[in-house]
């Protein structure tokens, strides 16, 4: 069995759902892309990926989302991200079977967030599989961690790895026993040309490294236990033309290696936006997070400034200010970009929440300790 897993911090932590599901499917192949401090549009980047190539994806995201949405507000509407989300669920769906988690922020454990909804209902429109994470530990999550035990761990988007570790097994035991899954339809094909490059899979998403670009005159490869990848390194007052390729929703950055204003412009210099990317630089180390650009922009340039006088957005983990020492620069990789024109979905039968059934199979498990490794760090 081939598994494909898009998530954030959630699917990353080595004693959490994750590696429940390892130990009931122990010879499951796993593919994890998941990027922590990130919301859920950053799987555009992955769009044109061959989704046939795995019998399940994993889709988590709604912790994240959930903390643009109340720790920023105004940064994104609500619309904007859910169409985006909608496009992604149905190009997965279209093409195998997808299960998204709806973990939730400890704030949100007594009343679902209007963000936790939207993955729910997008989930079930496109025909994937919902399990409410929140649901089961509000009502399970005691009897695993005792009387004492909390819920989550100190961070506000981690439910306790002992819950999240039952949870992967039970999820898996449900997959073990499952019959297999339908057969899903394929996308239909675009209806009208494009401005997009050619070797992109139709799909409404593109995306391109900055490192690749001939403007660009540095890069460099940086690399940790999870990945390696190449960046662009933009310094002060340096700028890059960008070519025509449409709406750019976001980019990834190297942190170690970024504290700077990041200044997005339109061809046309009609339209800008200021992103204030100020982290604490720690020389030749990787931290990859997706920066979200504020409901999208039709990228012409991007400039390298610092602590600029007028207003901007601060996405999450980043800082509004510079440390004293360090070199002003951004490190830059993939640009992500979508059509929303072009993308034509055929449509599929009507998802369902397999809670009920995981609960089931969670109260009939003897629970096991998971293994005691280190956290990933966030």
């Amino acid at each position: 069995m081939n598994i494909l897993i898009l998530g954030t911090s959630n699917s990353l932590i080595k004693q959490g759902w994750v590696a429940g599901l390892r130990v009931s499917l122990p010879s499951a192949q796993i593919k994890n892309l998941s990027i922590g401090a990130s919301p859920g549009i950053q799987f555009g980047a992955h769009m044109n990926m061959n989704f046939r190539a795995y019998d399940i994806v994993f889709f988590d995201s709604t912790p994240n989302d959930e903390q643009y949405d109340w720790r920023i507000p105004g940064y994104s509407t609500l619309g904007y991200i859910s169409e985006i989300i909608d496009r992604i669920f149905g190009l997965i769906a279209s093409q195998t079977r997808l299960i998204v988690l709806g973990f939730c922020l400890k704030r949100y454990l007594t009343k679902e967030s209007n963000v936790f909804l939207m993955h729910r209902d997008l989930c079930l429109k496109n025909g994937g599989e919902f399990v409410n994470v929140r649901h089961i530990i509000n009502h399970l999550g005691p009897a695993i961690m005792g009387k004492d035990g909390d819920l989550y761990e100190e961070h506000p988007a981690h439910p306790s790895n002992r819950i999240s570790f039952e949870i992967g097994r039970a999820l898996g035991l449900f997959i073990a026993g499952a019959k297999p899954s339908k057969t899903r339809n394929t996308h239909a094909p675009p209806k009208s040309s494009t401005e997009f490059p050619k070797d992109q899979f139709e799909t409404g998403f593109f995306s391109t490294n900055l490192a690749n670009f001939s403007n660009v005159t540095d890069s460099r490869t940086f690399t940790n236990s999870l990945l390696s990848e190449t960046f662009a390194i933009l310094r002060q007052h340096e700028s890059i033309e960008i070519p025509n390729f449409g709406l750019c929703i976001g980019f990834y950055i190297n942190t170690a290696s970024t504290s700077c204003d990041v200044i997005l412009l339109t061809k046309d210099m009609g339209r800008e936006i200021l992103l204030k990317l100020y982290h604490n630089l720690w020389e030749g180390g990787l931290q990859k997070i997706f920066v979200p650009i504020p409901n999208g922009i039709e990228l012409g340039r991007i400039s390298i400034d610092f602590q600029a006088s007028r207003a901007g957005f601060c996405p999450l983990i980043a800082q509004s200010t510079h440390r004293k020492d360090d070199e002003v620069k951004a490190a830059i990789s993939y640009l992500v970009f979508y059509n929303p024109s072009h993308l034509s979905i055929s449509e599929v039968s009507q998802g369902c929440d397999i809670s009920d059934a995981i609960m089931e199979l969670l109260r009939n498990l003897a629970p096991i300790l998971p293994p005691q490794e280190a956290k990933c760090p966030r």
